[in-house]
C-alpha cells in the first residue's frame, strides 16, 4: 500500500531540526537544509483524498443506507463495503461514527 506525506508539514519538520541542530536554512546561506527543501518541491505530488469511513444502517424493512451520505441500496439485504454513491469505505463498528 502505497504512503503518503504532506510536502508543507514535511518542510517544516526540517526547518524545526535544522533549527534545533543549528543549521542555516533559508535560501541567503544555500546551507544544506535548503537542498532538501528544493528536492521536496520537486517531488511530484499525488492526488489523493481523504478516505471517509462509515457503515450501513438498516431500517424497517432491512434496506441499508449509507451513514454518511444517505443511499439506500435498491435490493433488501444487500450490502458491499464501500457506499457506490459517495465511496464511503464501510468500517465503523456499532459503537463509532
Amino acid at each position: 500500500m502505497a504512503e503518503y506525506i504532506e510536502r508543507e508539514a514535511t518542510q517544516k519538520k526540517i526547518g524545526k531540526l535544522c533549527k534545533d541542530y543549528g543549521i542555516s536554512y533559508g535560501k541567503r546561506y544555500g546551507g544544506f537544509a535548503e537542498h532538501i527543501s528544493e528536492i521536496t518541491e520537486q517531488v511530484p505530488i499525488a492526488d489523493v483524498a481523504e478516505v471517509k469511513h462509515g457503515k450501513w444502517i438498516p431500517d424497517d424493512y432491512m434496506y441499508y443506507r449509507c451513514s454518511e451520505c444517505g443511499y439506500e441500496h435498491d435490493t433488501p439485504e444487500y450490502i458491499t463495503p464501500f457506499c457506490p454513491h459517495c465511496g464511503a469505505k464501510m468500517d465503523l463498528g456499532d459503537d463509532e461514527e
